[in-house]
């Protein structure tokens, strides 16, 4: 630790995972700075045995200029497609040469009911709830994904993006898993995974309302 932050020595690292423990922000450290043409570079020597790539995070959205730049050379250099994975916190509509650059987003919907998201990601969920209707529109959502954590609104909330995306994208219900979850989470969300005769509940209910690519993730 330096002035509160985790330094990592790539030369002594053994991945223990210890450095995230001593993060105050349970953060890995093991990260390398790179331009997008560095980056390019590094694509390059993988194309031949990739279909495409996709961005995430951390929110990798919050460096939109640093996508559209990657994904506008990977477009001009390659045949592979460009995916982006979002909390769907920036709202894409302002940012249009991103969104035509991109093949397809890959959007969390945590919860539909506003008083829950606020609760649990400290902001409102209507910029999420504008890109869902967005990227539907542009043909830009590839698909989304609910986790099914204990104590949620999971019923409004499937009922909800159902309705919306029916058959026209990918509709993930992930199982909650304990591991790697912080205390804060564990104590409201518990140890215990997603029992199985909710999931099965859960999807049987998002295919009723027409979402006909669900799956149980």
């Amino acid at each position: 630790m330096q002035a509160g932050q985790v330094h990592w020595n790539a030369a002594r690292c053994c991945h223990c995972d210890a450095c995230l423990q001593a993060c105050p922000n349970l953060s890995s450290p093991r990260t390398h700075e790179l331009s997008s043409g560095q980056l390019m570079k590094k694509i390059l020597r993988a194309a031949d045995f990739l279909d495409g790539i996709t961005i995430s995070g951390g929110e990798c959205t919050r460096h939109p200029a640093f996508l559209q730049d990657l994904f506008e050379q990977v477009r001009s250099k390659t045949r592979l497609s460009c995916f982006i994975d979002t909390n769907g916190s920036l709202d894409l509509s302002q940012y249009p040469d991103l969104v035509a650059c991109t093949d397809g987003f890959m959007l969390d919907v945590k919860t539909i009911d506003p008083q829950e998201h606020q609760r649990l990601t400290g902001c409102s969920n209507d910029i999420v709830r504008q890109n869902l209707d967005f990227l539907l529109a542009a043909g830009k959502l590839y698909e989304v994904r609910t986790v099914l954590a204990p104590g949620l609104s999971h019923e409004k909330t499937i009922r909800y993006v159902a309705a919306k995306i029916q058959d026209r994208c990918i509709y993930k219900l992930l199982k909650y898993r304990p591991l790697g979850v912080r205390p804060e989470g564990l104590h409201q969300f518990g140890r215990q995974n997603t029992v199985p005769a909710q999931l099965d509940a859960m999807l049987s209910l998002a295919r009723a309302c027409g979402a006909s690519k669900a799956a149980i993730i």
